[in-house]
């Protein structure tokens, strides 16, 4: 599952990954879509296999809330997901650009969306480094693994 705020990249993160438009990318900021969307896309070196990307609204939305976001990443989640399915895990992309999120509720729910899994199951991960000319990347990284991320890496 991809994760991250809202207008991050997360269904250009599946085009590029699938090596074709699959997902819709919003040219705006806010999709006023909240649904979630999976895509199946065959591994490259074993046709035998495929991933499963599944792109999900973003966190600090304009149309609803955190708490309403998470309830129906859960939702789907619950209903989508074979209880014997392998899961991968959760990729949460996040803009450097950006100090941290106007609440933790993005990052932990990391935490409770990764349940049964454990933390080392999910990639937390930047973009947009090309947009900062100076040390503030650095320098933002460093807080959001001090403070929002402090959580989800010290679980490993």
């Amino acid at each position: 599952s991809l994760l991250g705020q809202t207008g991050v990249g997360k269904s250009t993160f599946i085009n590029t990954a699938a090596g074709r438009t699959l997902a819709e990318v919003c040219e705006g900021l806010t999709s006023p879509e909240l649904n979630v969307q999976h895509f199946i896309v065959q591994h490259p070196q074993d046709s035998t296999r495929s991933f499963v990307f599944v792109d999900t609204p973003g966190f600090d939305h304009l149309f609803a809330s955190d708490e309403q976001i998470l309830r129906i990443i859960s939702e789907w989640m619950d209903k989508m997901c074979h209880p014997n399915a392998c899961f991968g895990g959760i990729i949460y992309l996040h803009d450097i650009n950006q100090i941290m999120n106007r609440s933790r509720i993005g990052t932990l729910a990391l935490v409770e969306l990764s349940c049964p899994e454990p933390a080392n199951h999910i990639l937390m991960t930047t973009v947009e480094w090309g947009r900062v000319r100076d040390t503030r990347a650095e320098h933002h990284e460093q807080g959001l693994k001090a403070s929002n991320w402090k959580e989800i890496l010290d679980q490993g």
